[in-house]
């Protein structure tokens, strides 16, 4: 399905979003609230490309290109988040890391992000509660962030975790890795309702879970999972950091099958 773009007139042109954008990771509840809310504005035709800041730290494998209006300071995180990710070694790789990303370490990250990611673009044309996202039927490879990336107080793990899930989804295979709603109810073993680690909303009903272990949800809690257990040069805080929120991402696989599937490749 096609965004309709508006020329250069006075007006823009109620849209109703894409069935297939994809949820932003900071909130999970945000693909649900861009669908329910109704008609909201067009984004604007992409400004032609601008070259990246030179201070914006792109490792050399990485070379996406930026639309014009992407504030420099978004670009820079973007790129000293790529190249943390990618100055990491590991000693050792879970069988469903190796399968999706292929070896822990740096240069498997950037291929990954690299072979799925070719343009960035601002996503600016609503107030919706977007941090990032990818919309297949406009262009698979292209990954929208909004300014929420920089400014939501979050760790660089979650960063990299939000990135690597928006990277899943523009994979075509299984229809870039649509996701399901979640359960109703949907509490965790103590009976509590299970909410959103970085906004408390509750994801009940939310279209904010998967069903498979290789989905975005799945690869981004190996991708961090693996980061906690077999990361040889990251900080204590980053392997801590990098294990709270891979857990937090367990609850969103709903499938009991794929969920076990996680749990022996990288929890026992």
């Amino acid at each position: 399905m096609a965004i309709a773009l508006f020329a250069a007139v006075a007006h823009k042109r109620p849209y109703a979003p894409p069935s297939d954008l994809r949820d932003a990771v900071a909130d999970a509840s945000a693909l649900d609230a861009l669908r329910s809310a109704g008609p909201v504005d067009a984004p604007p035709p992409a400004p032609a490309a601008a070259p990246r800041p030179v201070d914006n730290q792109f490792p050399a494998a990485v070379a996406p290109v930026f639309d014009k209006d992407v504030p420099p300071e978004l670009q820079r995180q973007l790129g000293q988040d790529l190249a943390f990710v990618g100055s990491l070694t590991g000693k050792k790789t879970s069988p469903l890391h190796g399968q999706i990303f292929g070896q822990m370490g740096g240069p498997s990250y950037l291929r990954f992000f690299a072979s799925h990611i070719k343009m960035v673009g601002l996503y600016d044309w609503d107030k919706k509660p977007v941090v990032a996202c990818v919309i297949p039927s406009i262009e698979p490879s292209k990954m929208w962030l909004s300014d929420s990336y920089i400014k939501v107080n979050q760790p660089q793990i979650a960063r990299i975790m939000t990135v690597f899930h928006e990277s899943r989804h523009a994979d075509p295979e299984n229809e870039n890795w649509r996701h399901v709603n979640c359960p109703e109810p949907f509490r965790d073993a103590n009976g509590k309702d299970i909410v959103s680690i970085l906004t408390g909303v509750p994801l009940a009903g939310k279209r904010g879970c998967d069903e498979s272990e290789l989905g975005s949800y799945g690869a981004s809690l190996i991708m961090l999972k693996n980061i906690q257990r077999y990361c040889t040069n990251c900080t204590e805080k980053v392997r801590m950091d990098a294990g709270i929120y891979a857990d937090d991402q367990l609850y969103r696989i709903v499938d009991s099958k794929a969920r076990n599937a996680i749990r022996d490749d990288i929890y026992k």
